[in-house]
């Protein structure tokens, strides 16, 4: 760990960049400065910004599948290879990850998956995380200094312009395997300051906390700090330690609807395989005996976590 840092949960603190029991500060005491910040801020005028992120796409993904980074792809992979390759993935993050102290949790489609089986939907083949913006600067530092045969870790450039970023470069980071060309997606969210809390300051001070009130997604969103923070440690992918947000329900509701945390997508939990299946596959009840005493038994076409698969006609 670099000289520096500060311990918490995450693991060892990176640069000022540690956290404490999951929370999204900036950590206490003199740290390791990244002297480029400021000069990195301001190599583009503010009057070719627009120009330069409108017209650039900086990552490239294969076409007609655009989950595979296309320098490193080498064909579609069967659905066990390729669960087997994401589950390698996430573990090189997220030990990356602790071990310089960086904060993320996860977001999109992987936290749906997360809140129904602590692991990723069948049909999706990428992972999506997100971060505080000012911790990407972290990760541009990680990226020169990672060396690993199998992964690569890849900042978007466009990421210091903020949101004035445009679609094409919507994806601020990204771990891909260099086997395969499977990825995890990084998204950042913006901190609002709060009041006093300048654009200087925030540059150029990384030695103490800064007070953010709360947060802003690619989407515009606004979200309250309680609701991302502070960050829950849990587990998924086969008991891979990971980060959620502090509020998952209200995250997922907010963003994907009520109906992301009883079925998703034409989709319904089967609660006797354990697995997503459509409506008209759903498993048949089992025959229940009818007699005076014991009541018919219906099987529930949208179960709620780990619910019991049997419920009481009319309940």
């Amino acid at each position: 760990v670099p000289p520096g840092g500060c311990g918490g949960e995450v693991g060892g603190g990176f640069g000022g960049l540690g956290v404490e029991n999951g929370a999204e500060g900036l950590c206490d005491g003199p740290g390791t400065r990244f002297p480029a910040f400021r000069e990195e801020a301001r190599l583009v005028p503010p009057s070719e910004m627009r120009v330069l992120v409108r017209d650039i796409k900086f990552f490239e993904e294969v076409e007609g599948n655009t989950h595979f980074d296309r320098r490193y792809y080498r064909g579609n992979l069967p659905k066990p290879e390729l669960r087997a390759e994401m589950r390698r993935l996430f573990a090189e993050f997220a030990a990356l990850m602790d071990h310089y102290g960086v904060p993320y949790f996860l977001d999109g489609g992987s936290l749906i998956g997360w809140f129904w089986k602590k692991e990723p939907l069948p049909w999706d083949d990428d992972i999506d995380v997100g971060v505080q913006w000012q911790h990407l600067f972290a990760l541009q530092w990680i990226s020169k200094v990672y060396r690993n045969p199998h992964f690569e870790l890849v900042v978007n450039p466009h990421f210091i312009f903020g949101e004035a970023v445009k679609a094409n470069n919507i994806i601020d980071a990204r771990l891909i395997s260099r086997d395969s060309g499977a990825f995890i997606d990084i998204v950042a969210y913006y901190p609002v300051l709060s009041e006093g809390a300048t654009a200087e300051k925030f540059l150029g001070e990384f030695e103490s906390p800064l007070s953010w009130v709360s947060y802003r997604d690619k989407g515009g969103r606004l979200w309250p700090k309680a609701t991302l923070f502070p960050l829950q440690r849990t587990a998924w992918m086969e008991n891979i330690s990971t980060w959620v947000p502090n509020q998952v329900e209200v995250k997922l509701h907010r963003v994907y609807g009520p109906t992301s945390t009883t079925d998703y997508s034409e989709r319904v939990f089967d609660l006797r395989r354990l697995r997503w299946v459509k409506p008209s596959e759903l498993s048949p009840p089992t025959p229940q005996p009818v007699s005076v005493s014991t009541p018919r038994f219906v099987v529930r076409t949208s179960p709620r976590r780990w619910s019991l698969p049997w419920v009481k006609k009319g309940h």
